[in-house]
């Protein structure tokens, strides 16, 4: 996914989504709590299985280290299980 170059200014539903159909359909993977790098661009993820993902142009890899996952029982009432700090940082519970 291609993230936007600068602002773009377009009537009311003309504007370009570098969301897609194809994109969204294409696959079977559920995509929880989208954050944003400020720095990078890089958007995170947490796909179906508590492992954050971090898509950045084309690329993707997996953010934690085995072992570890973004589940968070803490917040069961509806809080997010990571953030991404204003400097970038990434900060999760385990």
């Amino acid at each position: 996914m291609e993230l936007a170059p600068a602002v773009q200014i377009a009537d009311y539903g003309k504007w370009e989504s570098p969301i897609t159909a194809e994109l969204l359909s294409g696959y079977s993977i559920t995509l929880n709590e989208v954050q944003t790098n400020p720095k990078t661009g890089a958007i995170y993820v947490i796909e179906g299985r508590c492992c954050i993902v971090e898509y950045l142009g084309s690329e993707t890899r997996d953010i934690l280290p085995e072992g570890y996952n973004a589940r968070s029982r803490i917040h069961e009432y509806g809080g997010g299980a990571f953030a991404t700090g204003p400097n970038g940082t990434l900060i999760f519970t385990n």
